[in-house]
């Protein structure tokens, strides 16, 4: 059993995107739980069509922040108890083994004066199931002051206001494996500030039902711990992230427009469905046969084109309509001389193949 828990920090950013197919390829998860990701429930189709799965729960953002989604394999039953912003609620049935547990995604408030109302959810959450129990997200608080590097000192009291709500929930931490510090970003005069806000929390039935699993950090390149690396390196991954970004965007723009617009809504960042789509084109203005007048299909390239030229020839041939000379006076002329030389020119094999393509 294996479930991935990501602070999406918004669904637009490729190499975010790019990053979250490769998790989900390497670890093959049983569930997915994604905080901040910014988008309303349609855009969730665009995320199961890049993973390649059909159940999911959106969580809408709200005026383009946060925003919660929970996609699941079909391997596994799921029944949605309750979901809001902060938190969404379920129970699992594996298929299999038949095991039932609860698993809560939980992405704790980012305002410090409001956390006190996720402690009093996360208290009130463990009060619905006896289940087996696993919450797991960014609780954006941290339990000890070593989980913290860079910036002011947190006051002892919010970190103990989390670990008394984590006690009276009778959970505790499944442990951690990994870089020190899950989230790290420049906070003004500040400098980098790097904390660990991302941890799952368990019950004792859950650690006594599945009593090897634990808590490891997967998102090794915009993490950094125990001093493995200075504020000027993590200046340098920044700017390397960003010029990625760019670099994709444009790429993915190409794509699209030689893909055709139709594409557009249901397509990729720099994925073999695009690449299909505009290296094929050409493939596809090949005519390997055609039907003739008598819906006989005709398949010798000879024969196709004798009958090209026959049905143009005769589409475009005058009937012997009789118009009046009075008529064509009053009719404006629009070709001049030049225009009819060149329409009456026989046409080249360049010319065809031009147009074709």
């Amino acid at each position: 059993m294996s479930v991935v828990s990501w602070n999406y920090r918004g669904l637009r950013n490729p190499c975010i995107v790019k990053a979250l197919q490769k998790l989900v390829l390497e670890e093959d998860p049983t569930l997915v739980f994604l905080m901040e990701t910014k988008f309303v429930v349609s855009e969730i189709a665009l995320i199961k069509h890049k993973l390649d799965w059909q159940q999911s729960l959106v969580v809408p953002s709200v005026r383009c922040g946060g925003g919660l989604a929970l996609l699941w394999k079909s391997s596994i039953k799921v029944d949605v108890q309750t979901y809001l912003p902060r938190h969404i609620n379920l129970i699992v049935i594996e298929e299999q083994s038949k095991k039932q547990w609860r698993f809560t995604g939980f992405y704790g408030h980012p305002k410090t004066n409001k956390r006190l109302e996720s402690w009093r959810l996360l208290e009130e959450l463990s009060t619905r199931s006896s289940l087996p129990w696993i919450c797991m997200g960014d609780f954006n608080e941290i339990m000890q002051g070593r989980e913290r590097e860079g910036g002011n000192t947190l006051p002892k009291w919010q970190m103990n206001n989390f670990c008394e709500a984590v006690n009276r929930s009778n959970l505790r931490d499944i442990g951690y494996i990994g870089s020190d510090f899950t989230w790290c970003r420049r906070l003004g005069n500040c400098g980098w500030v790097r904390e660990r806000l991302d941890r799952a929390l368990v019950s004792t039935s859950w650690a006594s039902t599945f009593p090897k699993e634990n808590s490891r950090d997967t998102e090794k390149a915009s993490m950094s711990g125990g001093g493995e690396c200075n504020n000027n390196v993590l200046d340098e991954i920044q700017e390397t992230k960003m010029e990625l970004n760019k670099i994709l965007l444009v790429e993915e723009d190409i794509r699209q427009q030689r893909s055709r617009n139709c594409w557009l809504k249901s397509g990729d960042r720099n994925t073999t469905f695009f690449h299909t789509k505009a290296s094929n084109r050409h493939q596809r203005n090949i005519i390997t046969r055609i039907k003739d007048a008598n819906n006989v299909w005709l398949e010798e390239e000879e024969i196709m084109r004798r009958t090209f030229v026959e049905y143009f020839t005769e589409l475009f041939t005058s009937s012997q309509v009789d118009v009046s000379v009075e008529v064509l006076e009053v009719v404006q002329s629009k070709v001049t001389d030049r225009m009819n030389s060149l329409l009456l020119q026989e046409f080249q094999a360049h010319d065809v193949e031009k147009a074709l393509k």
